[in-house]
């Protein structure tokens, strides 16, 4: 799957599974809506990529380039697959301290 198919899936609101976008160049890329069901986006780059509305169920984003982590990220990743770094991040956009 290429990128440009994956964002015409998010407007159609065709729902995807599995696809391997492993270093895909997402920036800017529309994908609002999207209903995507596990795969892979490793190494991806999505800065400023629109996601609202999406539900990336089991999408793998761990050493994926997330851009600016805001408030707004957590809705965003919601049922993704991160790291415990991009976690933390996450956590530090909603003000929270994470202690062991």
């Amino acid at each position: 799957m290429r990128p440009d198919d994956l964002a015409a899936a998010a407007r159609s609101g065709t729902p995807v599974t599995g696809p391997a976008l492993d270093e895909a160049d997402l920036h800017d890329t529309g994908l609002a809506g999207l209903q995507l069901t596990g795969g892979s986006l490793a190494g991806a780059n999505l800065r400023s990529v629109r996601l609202d509305g999406a539900r990336l169920y089991g999408a793998d984003l761990r050493t994926s380039d997330l851009g600016e982590i805001t408030a707004d990220t957590p809705a965003e990743l919601r049922g993704a697959v991160v790291s415990p770094a991009q976690a933390a991040a996450v956590c530090t956009a909603l003000g929270l301290t994470v202690l062991e």
